[in-house]
């Protein structure tokens, strides 16, 4: 758990974007935490994967808003 506060600190800085990212795209923002803390440039094969983050998470989202139709 150490390195996961390590690396949200060394990728935000300050408590309200990571706060905001896990309420509404928490896959995006551990991605994301991921890449900066690992030295990964947001291009190429990188950028696809935040990509397949967005994505999984607006899925989530929208698959919530159908079922309450």
């Amino acid at each position: 758990m150490y390195l996961f506060t390590t690396m949200l600190q060394h990728a935000y800085h300050g408590i309200l974007v990571p706060l905001l990212g896990f309420i509404f795209l928490p896959v995006t923002t551990i991605v994301y935490a991921w890449m900066v803390y690992s030295g990964y440039p947001a291009s190429g094969p990188y950028l696809l994967i935040l990509l397949i983050a967005v994505l999984m998470d607006l899925g989530g989202h929208g698959g919530a808003w159908s079922r309450r139709r």
